[in-house]
């Protein structure tokens, strides 16, 4: 039984937090600011207390998620909440999980974008209209999540 606490029980606990992100920025496109602290706060004496951890990896994914965000959100366009949500999911998971993540959560992200491109072209959208209008980015990290945890990467 503890086997299971300690080895799935933080995946849980990401998963419950990333669906909570993906809702509030799908909805009203603003991840509430104060769920990722929490997360670090649940995270960190967990993983203290089962000692399974590689702090070196884990700095080196918050670094990851905060640099590549930040400059996603600088020059693209994205808030604060993006960053703080991969900064954060960066430390938890490491850089190795995170970066499989940040991979398919962009791919199923230029997908999306391509869909609907070909479906505002074909209902005779400008360029400009489609080019310009923001969509969110959390369901796609959450995405990113599940595949990479049910193809067995996060474990």
């Amino acid at each position: 039984m503890t086997e299971w606490i300690c080895i799935y029980l933080p995946y849980i606990v990401i998963a419950v937090f990333l669906i909570i992100a993906a809702v509030f920025d799908a909805r009203g496109g603003v991840i509430p600011i104060y769920l990722f602290p929490c997360l670090f706060g649940l995270f960190v004496p967990f993983v203290v207390l089962t000692g399974n951890y590689n702090l070196l990896s884990s700095f080196a994914g918050l670094l990851l998620g905060l640099f590549c965000f930040y400059i996603m959100a600088r020059f693209f366009g994205g808030g604060g909440g993006d960053i703080l949500m991969m900064s954060v999911l960066g430390f938890c998971l490491g850089v190795k999980k995170l970066a499989y993540i940040i991979l398919l959560a962009g791919c199923t992200y230029l997908l999306f974008i391509l869909v609907v491109m070909l479906i505002r072209l074909i209902r005779k959208k400008t360029v400009r209209e489609i080019l310009t209008r923001q969509y969110p980015y959390a369901p796609f990290v959450l995405t990113g999540y599940i595949v990479c945890y049910l193809a067995g990467w996060l474990i």
